[in-house]
């Protein structure tokens, strides 16, 4: 069959608007879909809880004492009647017999069951006597809490016969009037491995404190 060059032309342009058309119907717009990020979780970080012994810790320095084994009294001055006890910490001598235990490196004897803090006339003494002893429970001050016969040591100006009294210018002494037993304890402050609580009795003459 032989088409005519104006009916192929007629049938070409329709073609070609057909196209058109359908190419235009076909067409979309797509919105492309976005998840949104997840708010990241706050990361928390630890405030590390202030060492209220590192100011001690720092003036008693390098060794520094192991658990407390004990409280130590002696008399320190008698004057009959009235005595001034005087209070000392031990401690655990813990790695005893090695190079690594801690009475050698305080300066005693390595193979020792228990020691001082540190030896009399050390300036790290009384800063390490204080870091296992802590504070009295009834005065506040540092050194360890007083009773004499079961009741508290009084504080100076209030005293009555027989008992004891603080001694004002150092916790780790009491005044004992007349015989009876003292007692002088460490607060818990510092591990131990013995008695916190250390005592004697005090006789009106001799002048000796029997443990």
């Amino acid at each position: 069959m032989i088409i005519s060059r104006p009916a192929l032309a007629s049938s070409v342009a329709f073609a070609a608007a057909m196209f058109g058309l359908s190419a235009c119907g076909s067409k979309t717009t797509t919105t492309p879909i976005t998840t949104p990020s997840p708010t990241p979780t706050p990361v928390v970080v630890a405030t590390p809880t202030p060492d209220p012994l590192a100011a001690l810790k720092a003036q008693c320095g390098d060794p520094t004492p192991g658990p407390l084994y004990g409280m130590k009294l002696s008399v320190q001055l008698d004057n009959g009647f009235r005595k001034l006890v005087d209070s000392k910490p031990v401690i655990d001598n813990v790695g005893r017999g090695t190079p690594d235990a801690y009475c050698g490196k305080a300066g005693f004897d390595p193979n020792a069951r228990y020691c001082e803090t540190r030896p009399e006339g050390n300036a790290q003494r009384a800063a390490c006597d204080i870091l296992v002893v802590g504070t009295a429970s009834d005065t506040g001050k540092n050194g360890p809490t007083w009773s004499k016969d079961g009741q508290p040591c009084v504080a100076a100006g209030s005293e009555t016969d027989p008992g004891c009294t603080n001694y004002d210018a150092n916790q780790f002494m009491a005044v004992s009037r007349g015989p009876g037993d003292m007692l002088a304890c460490a607060s818990d402050v510092w591990p131990a491995t013995g008695a916190r609580c250390g005592g004697c009795t005090i006789y009106t003459g001799g002048g000796r404190c029997a443990q």
